[in-house]
Parts: structure tokens; C-alpha cells; sequence
């Protein structure tokens, strides 16, 4: 039907589809007019299909020779002028959530779903932003990590973990024996970020079990194992207090060293350096410790 304002396909609404061909593209435009009850489908370069509102699905091309070639590209070239007032949003794409009514089960629903990334270029990418900021008003996951700092993926640049947490730690002697961590005050905080672990807090002993050899505390994850003495240093991160120290002459230190699952406590002498044991004979069975102290996985 033809008015003076708008042409018509179809006023009657009749179950009967719409079809523009190109020179070699039987599905150039494609309207199914009985897909979803009637409200109909679309698809441009391909036949509608019974799963998606709008398709798009490009048929295959040459492309012009040393030149870029986009699938769908979306160019304002007029301006878009505000005459007056404020427009509080302004943008070439604006996406919704896809309002789902739910009587069913739905796994996975999201605004935008990148299916697949290329493999066929020099560099590769499923999303690409050439300038500007990117701005996230909610959290972002990256279950993959993040590299930072360079224009490609980098190994030595992707930070892929971050954790905030509590434990509890076992305070044992490296012969025999243990400590009792007191139930009130027995839980270190921690934070990694990579491969960086910071671990904060304070620990009450309140019980003694048979305690002989060097103090050790375990560690929420395991120190990696470096090159050299890259992954083995002494650490002035701890407090011991409330205790009866029998070398009044040093000060307690941390000793931390790759695969070993526990931090050593050693006791470092005045005036020479020397590096002893911090064992049994230098608390009794009520003290405490205050920690705060940094390594690698």
C-alpha cells in the first residue's frame, strides 16, 4: 500500500514473507513474517531464522585488494547537533539488556556476547578500542587475567590474580611439638595481587604442645622457587610480644625461602649479625606476635 507519507508491505498482515536479492545474494534483505508468533524476523545478507530478531550474516566476499575491510561498520558522518538545552547521553551505539522473561531456565544472558575472536592476523582480538578511555561502572571479570602496560600480550606483563582473604595459620617447631594459636585472635589477614602476597595481623599463643626446635608459621600459599637467593631473605616484619626471650641481646626476624610452606623465625644478634634460631627456650607457653610481611609466589 502507497500513502503520501509511507509505503506499506504487507497492511494486511498476512503470513507471507518479504525477499530483496542481489546480483548473486538470493537473501540480501529477508523478512519471515510467521517467525515468533507473528511478531516476524529479519535477516540482512542471509535467510531470518527462527532464533534471532535481526541477522546479520555476511555471505562470502573478496575484499578489495590492500585495503580494510569491515563486516559491519557503523560511520556518523553527518554531525549530530544539539540545538539547545542538555542531552545527557549521546552515543553511536546504545545497547540494552535483552529483557528476558524467565519461565524457563536460562543459563548465560548477557548485552553483548562476542562468540569467537580471529586467528588469522598478525595480531588478534575479539574487542578492540583504538582511543579514548574505556569507562566500566560495574565490576569487570577477566577470568584470563590483564596485561598492563604494552600492546600485546606480554607473559611478563599479565597480572591474572587477585585475592583477599583470612587464615588461619599453624604455629609448629621444626623438630618437634607445636603451639596453640589462641581461638580469639588466631586469623592473618592476606591480599595477592599476582604474584605479591602481603600478609597482616595478629596471632595469640595461648597453649604449648611439646614444642622443640626452631618456630615455623604456614603460610597461606607456597613461596616460589627462584633462580639463586632470589627466593630465600630475611624479613624484619614481626613483632613477638608477651614473651620470655631468652637472647635479650637480638631482634626477631623472618625467614622466608622458595617451596617452603612455612615461615622460619630466626633471631638476628647485635653487634655481629649472627643469625640464630628463634626456638622454644625464647617464649613460654601465653604469647603473641604482630605480622606484616611480603613475597612471591
Amino acid at each position: 500500500r502507497t500513502a503520501t507519507s509511507e509505503v506499506t508491505v504487507n497492511d494486511a498482515g498476512a503470513d507471507v514473507d518479504f525477499r530483496v536479492e542481489s546480483d548473486t545474494n538470493a537473501n540480501a534483505f529477508h523478512v519471515n513474517s510467521g517467525l515468533f508468533s507473528g511478531v516476524g524476523s529479519v535477516g540482512i545478507g542471509r535467510a531470518a531464522d527462527a532464533t534471532v530478531d535481526v541477522l546479520v550474516g555476511n555471505q562470502a566476499v573478496t575484499a578489495t585488494a590492500d585495503a580494510s575491510h569491515y563486516r559491519l561498520r557503523v560511520v556518523p558522518a553527518g554531525a549530530v547537533t544539539i540545538p539547545s538545552g542538555t542531552a545527557a547521553e549521546v552515543a553511536t551505539l546504545s545497547v540494552f539488556e535483552p529483557n528476558i522473561t524467565a519461565t524457563g531456565t536460562v543459563t548465560t544472558a548477557a548485552s553483548v556476547w562476542v562468540h569467537s575472536a580471529p586467528t588469522e592476523a598478525t595480531n588478534n582480538y575479539s574487542l578492540y578500542v583504538d582511543a579514548g578511555v574505556s569507562k566500566f561502572d560495574d565490576a569487570v571479570l577477566a577470568a584470563g587475567g590483564v596485561y598492563l602496560g604494552v600492546t600485546s600480550a606480554t607473559a611478563a606483563n599479565l597480572l591474572d590474580d587477585y585475592e583477599e582473604g583470612t587464615y588461619t595459620p599453624t604455629v609448629t617447631n621444626a623438630t618437634s611439638g607445636s603451639f596453640t594459636v589462641a581461638s580469639a585472635y588466631n586469623t592473618l589477614a592476606y591480599t595477592k595481587v599476582g604474584r605479591l602476597v602481603t600478609v597482616t595481623g595478629s596471632i595469640g599463643i595461648d597453649a604449648e604442645s611439646s614444642p622443640n626446635g626452631q618456630i615455623r608459621m604456614s603460610l597461606p600459599f607456597t613461596p616460589a622457587a627462584l633462580a639463586e637467593g632470589s627466593d630465600a631473605y630475611y624479613n624484619n616484619g614481626c613483632i613477638p610480644y608477651n614473651h620470655a626471650d631468652a637472647s635479650t641481646n637480638a631482634s626477631p626476624v623472618l625467614y622466608l625461602q622458595g617451596s617452603n610452606a612455612n615461615v622460619l623465625f630466626y633471631q638476628i644478634t647485635h653487634g655481629t649479625g649472627l643469625a640464630g634460631t628463634f626456638d622454644q627456650t625464647d617464649v613460654d607457653g601465653d604469647w603473641g606476635i604482630s605480622l606484616m610481611f611480603q613475597y612471591n609466589t
